[in-house]
């Protein structure tokens, strides 16, 4: 019983966060910005079990957070410029 709360709670609690925090997002940019989850996993598990990961999972890390960079930086939010 304990092992399915464990799997169902958090990831009911995670979703619904996202959902508050992407309200005024553009989709396309929600999208990009879900990068950041394995990344941060990523980051998370190497620190944890002190390991130092391979160059080609690095690699493959800094594409993807290049690529969100990418992605944030070309859509364009006249809300935010008309907000200052």
């Amino acid at each position: 019983m304990a092992a399915l709360f464990l799997a169902v709670v958090p990831s009911w609690l995670a979703t619904s966060l996202w959902n508050r925090a992407v309200v005024g997002v553009p989709r396309a940019l929600a999208g990009q910005l879900l990068v950041f989850e394995p990344l941060s996993a990523f980051v998370f598990v190497h620190l944890v079990s002190g390991s130092l990961p391979s160059v080609t999972l690095v690699s493959g890390e800094l594409l993807l957070l290049a690529g969100a960079l990418l992605a944030v930086r070309s859509v364009k939010q006249p809300e935010l410029a008309h907000s200052r």
